[in-house]
């Protein structure tokens, strides 16, 4: 999204009387839709309940988004929204911060990998980085198995990556919590894409000119009976709106979903 954009994000929360969340935008407030007009940045998400919210995008940067509840925000519930000066600073800004290497970083026995903006396109591409490998005890393709499994997180945010190199990717990393595709040349959104990654609960997937669709087997079979607590599919000009499908109403436990 771009600054003094109006966007609205659809906010739904099913489960039982233990799944209340309790929403945070980082940097905006919002107009809330549903409940009257009033002004806030967290947003309390009861079970059984739907609700919208507007938000006028007025600080460029990279923002947090997450659950207030400690348990859950430490489960992986919290993602970043992106609020680019201008549709040219957009451009410049895949192009001027291109990264040699992976970022990780640690969090307890659990690691969080960030590799966007490196024009990934296959699993040796990921492992140059020093800072990842010395985390490892060497420099074996044994090491950097153990290692991978141990990943939570994965962020392949601006790469070069399509589907099937994705779906290869993947394979590394069966133990996913969250994992962002944003800004890749993907065209569609299928169970196959996913479907070894059991754990995933939260899915980025914005910022991508070419997603055109999510293919009816994710939605129906929900890729294993998975329950997501986030789906974000924002700013993808060629995307039906998809937050309000009667697929997505059926999940039992979505918290967040957003579409443009």
């Amino acid at each position: 999204m771009h600054k003094d954009d109006r966007v609205r994000w659809h906010l739904i929360g099913w489960g039982n009387e233990k799944d209340y969340h309790s929403v945070h935008f980082h940097a905006h407030t919002y107009v809330s839709i549903t409940d009257g007009i009033y002004r806030g940045d967290v947003f309390d998400v009861f079970p059984g309940f739907f609700g919208t919210v507007e938000m006028r995008t007025i600080a460029p940067g990279d923002w947090l988004l997450h659950c207030h509840v400690f348990d859950h925000m430490h489960g992986g519930m919290e993602t970043t929204y992106s609020v680019l000066e201008d549709s040219r600073a957009a451009i410049g800004s895949n192009r001027t911060r291109q990264r040699t290497s992976c970022d990780a970083r640690q969090d307890g026995e659990n690691y969080m990998l960030r590799c966007n903006n490196m024009n990934i396109a296959r699993t040796s591409d990921l492992f140059p980085s020093t800072r990842w490998r010395l985390m490892a005890n060497d420099e074996s393709d044994n090491s950097i198995k153990i290692l991978t499994r141990k990943v939570t997180s994965l962020d392949l945010s601006y790469n070069s990556l399509t589907e099937r190199q994705v779906r290869n990717l993947l394979i590394r990393f069966p133990n996913l919590r969250v994992l962002k595709l944003t800004g890749n040349p993907i065209r569609k959104l299928s169970k196959y894409l996913i479907m070894r990654n059991k754990l995933l609960k939260t899915l980025v997937l914005r910022n991508t000119p070419s997603f055109q669709r999510i293919t009816k087997n994710f939605l129906q079979t929900k890729t294993g009976n998975r329950d997501f607590d986030l789906l974000d599919f924002s700013n993808n000009p060629q995307l039906q709106p998809a937050c309000q499908s009667h697929f997505f109403m059926n999940m039992d436990r979505l918290v967040a979903c957003r579409d443009s």
